[in-house]
């Protein structure tokens, strides 16, 4: 899977631009959206591939939003960013793209060799430090 087009959703401001200027610098175009409603937006506006996206977001939870967005793409793949652990448990129950956990802190550097993992082999997930791959 070439990953070209990634979709950062998070309510934090200093993650989404901290991992938009990495991202950015490694080639990728990269969205950005602070709530579901924008997401939605972008997903439905341009052709992704892959949504970094926070479990807990304002009004929604990533669980609800990966089925809302997997609705728009069926390829689309996910990696969820959260402090929570239930994270986890979530997202071994969906039934979607989603292909790894991060536990905050992230290493950004580590979620770099992530998505570029992906690109070569979309089920793997590298084990970065605080992550969880899902099963």
């Amino acid at each position: 899977m070439k990953t070209d087009h990634i979709l950062l959703v998070d309510d934090d401001q200093e993650i989404i631009c901290s991992f938009k200027s990495i991202l950015e610098d490694e080639g990728y175009v990269v969205y950005t959206a602070n709530d579901a409603d924008e997401a939605v937006k972008v997903m439905t506006d341009n052709e992704v591939q892959l949504a970094i996206m926070d479990y807990m977001l304002p009004r929604t939870r990533g669980d609800k939003l990966a089925e809302t967005l997997m609705a728009i793409n069926q390829k689309l793949k996910i990696i969820f960013v959260s402090g929570y652990l239930e994270v986890i448990d979530a997202a071994n129950r969906l039934d979607c793209g989603v292909c790894g956990v991060f536990l905050k802190p992230v290493s950004p550097e580590r979620l770099v060799i992530q998505v570029r993992s992906m690109e070569t082999d979309p089920l793997h997930v590298e084990p970065p430090l605080y992550s969880y791959t899902v099963q």
